[in-house]
C-alpha cells in the first residue's frame, strides 16, 4: 500500500487483529449467520405428528425453533413445542413435524 492509498476499515481491523490477537488464526466477520449443528439425541417416543427426545445438558432450544431431524434414515423438519428440564440436567423436548 502506498502512502497515498487509504486503508479500508477491514484492512485496518485485520492488521490490528494480527498485532493484538493471540489466537492462531484471527477472527473475521462471518459470511453467513447460519451453521449446521449435529447432536445425537435419545428418542423417547414418536407419533405421526412428532417426536419426543432427550437432550444432554448444554443445549436448550427455544420454543418455536425449527430443527432438521434425521430420523429413520431421512430428514424431516420439526418445531420445538416444549422444553422441560429434568432432575439430571437433561432436557425433555417435544417436536412437531412441519413442512
Amino acid at each position: 500500500m502506498t502512502r497515498h492509498q487509504e486503508e479500508s476499515p477491514l484492512d485496518s481491523w485485520l492488521r490490528a487483529a494480527e498485532i493484538s490477537d493471540r489466537r492462531t488464526h484471527p477472527r473475521v466477520a462471518p459470511q453467513t449467520d447460519e451453521a449446521t449443528l449435529f447432536l445425537r439425541v435419545q428418542v423417547v417416543d414418536e407419533s405421526e405428528g412428532g417426536l419426543g427426545i432427550i437432550l444432554e445438558p448444554g443445549w436448550e432450544p427455544n420454543i418455536g425453533s425449527r430443527v432438521e431431524v434425521y430420523h429413520q434414515g431421512f430428514p424431516q423438519w420439526g418445531e420445538v413445542r416444549f422444553v422441560n428440564g429434568l432432575p439430571d440436567g437433561k432436557q425433555r423436548v417435544g417436536l412437531k413435524w412441519v413442512d
